[in-house]
C-alpha cells in the first residue's frame, strides 16, 4: 500500500481579517488540519449567536471551508454576503478564484479587486500578485499594466512581483496559469458534505448525499468503536458519481484509473469513487481499505477483511448500528461437498498480494475469525505486529498452529452448509433508517446463483471491485 496519500481539497489563499481577529486564527487552524466538520459547526454557532448582518468576516471565513471542500457555489454565495454587508478585497479575490474553478467568467471580479486593491492603497504582496497574476491570466495586460502603475501612485511603493508581471503582460510573454484555471474534477459537481471523516463530493443530489455521509462517518466511528483503533490522514475525499458509465468515465478521465470497477480506494490520492446504485456492500468495502491503509496485512487480509464488511444489515437511528458476519447466499452450495477445495492453510499462507480475484475464499476466514470470536483480536495482533511466535496473525488469534485450526475451519463451511436454506434467503445488505427486523431480510426467494466452477475460477464475487495499493 503506498502510504503517501495527495488531498484534492484546495488550500484557502490568505485572508487579509484583521491582525489578532479570533475568528480569523481559529478558522485558519482548522483548515490547516482539515478539520473541515469542525470548522463548519463553529463558524455556523457563531452566525446564530450573532445579530444579523454583524460581521462580514464570518461569512468571508464560511466561504473559505465551502472553498476548501470544493462546494465553490456556496462559497461564493458567502463571499457575496461578505460583500453586502462590507467586506472588500478579500472577498473579491476569493470569490475570483472560484468563479474560476467552476469555469465561469471571473474577469469583472479581478478588475473590481484592482480598483479596490489601489482604492484601499493595498500593500499585502500576497493578494496583490493574486490580483496582478489573474488579470495577467485573463488577457487583460493593458488593465494589468494600469493596475501596477496605478498602485505605486496611491501606495508610494513599488511591488516587485507586481512590477514584474506588469513587464510580462507589456513584453506579450506567455503567462502560466495559477489563479484563474478551471477545477476540472469538482467544477462539474452540485452536493458537497463534510464529516469529521470525510468530504462528500457528487453529482446526485444533496438529500440522497446526505445518507451517504451519515452511513460513512457512523460506519467509521462503529469500527472504531468496536473492532479496530481508527487512525491515519483524515478527511478521506468520496466522490459518489450519478451511474457506473460517469463512474468509469471519472476514474479515466480524473484519475487515470482504468480498469472497470464498482468502486475503488486509490491511497496514493487518498480519494474513494464508487457510483450510487453500487451497494451498500462495496461502498464499506471500499471504506474499510481506507481504514486498514497503512497496516502491513496478511495479504489474504487485504481484501478479505474489507469484502467481509459486503454483507451487513443495520440501522442509522437512533444511532449507527450494523450486524455482520453474513455469508454470501452462494457460499453453502458451493462448499456443499466440496470442503476439501476450501484449505485453510492455503488461503492464508498463499494468497498473493493485492489480489481481489480471490476475495471470496478470503472472506471465508475473516467470517471464520468472527465466528469465533477473533475478528477483533486478529486486527489489535496486526497492529501491535505481535504473531505470538506463529507463523500467522490467524494462528496467534487462535493460539493454534494452522494444522490445528483445519478441522476447526472445515467444521465452520460444514455449518454454513447446514444453514444453506436460511443464508440463501437472505437479502442484500441493508441499513434502514430504523432498526432492521432481520426476519424481514429472509422472506424472499434467492437470486440466481454462481456454479461453483465460478467460484473456484475466482469469477464469482457479487462485488467486482479492486483496489489500488
Amino acid at each position: 500500500m503506498i502510504a503517501t496519500a495527495v488531498s484534492l481539497l484546495v488550500v484557502s489563499v490568505n485572508s487579509a481579517c484583521a491582525e489578532g481577529d479570533t475568528n480569523a486564527e481559529r478558522i485558519s487552524q482548522l483548515l490547516e488540519k482539515k478539520q473541515f466538520s469542525q470548522a463548519f459547526s463553529e463558524i455556523n454557532e457563531k452566525l446564530r449567536n450573532q445579530p444579523i448582518d454583524s460581521d462580514a468576516s464570518l461569512y468571508l471565513w464560511r466561504g473559505n471551508i465551502y472553498w476548501s471542500i470544493c462546494d465553490y457555489r456556496k462559497a461564493i454565495a458567502d463571499y457575496d454576503k461578505a460583500l453586502s454587508m462590507g467586506g472588500d478585497i478579500d472577498a473579491l479575490i476569493h470569490k475570483g478564484i472560484c468563479q474560476a474553478r467552476l469555469g465561469e467568467d471571473c474577469s469583472k471580479t479581478f478588475l473590481a479587486a484592482a480598483r479596490s486593491a489601489v482604492k484601499l492603497k493595498l500593500t499585502d504582496a500576497a493578494q496583490i500578485k493574486t490580483i496582478g497574476q489573474a488579470l495577467l491570466e485573463l488577457q487583460r495586460k493593458k488593465e494589468l499594466i494600469e493596475f501596477a502603475n496605478d498602485l505605486k501612485d496611491a501606495t508610494g511603493d513599488t511591488n516587485a512581483t507586481l512590477v514584474a508581471l506588469s513587464d510580462l503582460a507589456a513584453s506579450g510573454a506567455a503567462e502560466k496559469t495559477e489563479v484563474t484555471r478551471r477545477d476540472r474534477i469538482t467544477a462539474g459537481m452540485t452536493s458537497f458534505i463534510a464529516t469529521p471523516h470525510c468530504v462528500l463530493i457528487s453529482d446526485i443530489n444533496q438529500s440522497a448525499l446526505e445518507r451517504y455521509a451519515t452511513i460513512a462517518e457512523g460506519f467509521i466511528n462503529y469500527v472504531n468503536d468496536n473492532l479496530y483503533t481508527v487512525e491515519g490522514n483524515y478527511p478521506v475525499s468520496i466522490f459518489i458519481l450519478h451511474d457506473k458509465a460517469t463512474e468509469q468515465a471519472f476514474l479515466k478521465n480524473h484519475m487515470n484509473f482504468n480498469m472497470h470497477v464498482q468502486g475503488v480506494y486509490i491511497s496514493s490520492r487518498n480519494v474513494l469513487v464508487t457510483f450510487a446504485g453500487a451497494g451498500i456492500g462495496t461502498f464499506l468495502h471500499e471504506i474499510m481499505h481506507k481504514v486498514l491503509e497503512g497496516e502491513q496485512l496478511e495479504f489474504w487480509a487485504e481484501e478479505g477483511i474489507p469484502a467481509y464488511f459486503e454483507k451487513v444489515y443495520g440501522k442509522l437511528q437512533p444511532k449507527f448500528f450494523i450486524e455482520h458476519g453474513y455469508a454470501e447466499n452462494w457460499y453453502p452450495r458451493a462448499i456443499a461437498g466440496n470442503v476439501s477445495n476450501f484449505n485453510l492453510a492455503d488461503i492464508v499462507n498463499k494468497s498473493k498480494h493485492a489480489d481481489p480475484n480471490h476475495e471470496d475464499q478470503q472472506r471465508l476466514v475473516a467470517l471464520f475469525l468472527n465466528r469465533y470470536g477473533k475478528l477483533k483480536l486478529y486486527l489489535s495482533l496486526v497492529k501491535t505486529r505481535d504473531k505470538k511466535g506463529y507463523k500467522s496473525f490467524v494462528e496467534a488469534a487462535f493460539e493454534k498452529p494452522i494444522t490445528e485450526l483445519a478441522p476447526l475451519f472445515e467444521k465452520y463451511l460444514k455449518e454454513l452448509v447446514r444453514n444453506r436454506e436460511v443464508i440463501e434467503k437472505q437479502q442484500a445488505s441493508v441499513i434502514s433508517e430504523a432498526p432492521v427486523d432481520l426476519r424481514e431480510m429472509f422472506s424472499v426467494e434467492p437470486t440466481p446463483q454462481p456454479t461453483l466452477q465460478d467460484f473456484l475460477d475466482g469469477k464469482s464475487n457479487c462485488y467486482a471491485g479492486y483496489d489500488q495499493f
